[in-house]
């Protein structure tokens, strides 16, 4: 059985991954607050992904090992930092959830190539959270790849 932890699941993105893994047949954990109703089938930790240190005792209880581990709600790179230490060493594919915001905005267009600008540095700008999206792809870009 594939075994699959969503950080998120119960939200609009989150919660549709959620329900295709579910539609597979696939083991589905999901990190939530525990503010929206939790689909059925799935194993729920209630946990704060913005509390760093909730997130490290809620895994350091929770010793599990998955297939893949997608997060859908990240958005600030001290929080793909901690997904890093979390699961580097728990799963083979570690899956990011960006966004389209992470592309220059005056050059953005759709579809959008691959090899589109980016954004460089526009931290507290109106694209304040494409750049942050940004720097967490290019946390995830630097790690080794698993061999």
């Amino acid at each position: 059985m594939v075994k699959v932890l969503i950080i998120g699941g119960s939200g609009h993105v989150s919660g549709a991954m959620t329900r295709e893994c579910l539609k597979h047949n696939f083991e589905v954990t999901i990190v939530t607050r525990g503010l929206r109703p939790m689909p059925a089938g799935v194993t729920a930790l209630q946990i704060d992904r913005k509390d760093p240190e909730a997130m490290r005792c809620g895994f350091a209880a929770c010793r599990e090992s998955y297939d893949a581990v997608i997060d859908c709600i990240c958005f600030e790179p001290a929080q793909m930092a901690l997904m890093l230490e979390l699961f580097r060493e728990r799963t083979a594919q570690l899956l990011f959830i960006s966004t389209d915001f992470v592309f220059d905005s005056e050059r953005r267009s759709f579809p959008q190539p691959d090899d589109a600008p980016m954004l460089t540095d526009d931290r507290g700008g109106y694209q304040g959270y494409g750049w942050a999206k940004r720097q967490c792809e290019q946390l995830l870009l630097a790690e080794p790849e698993a061999a």
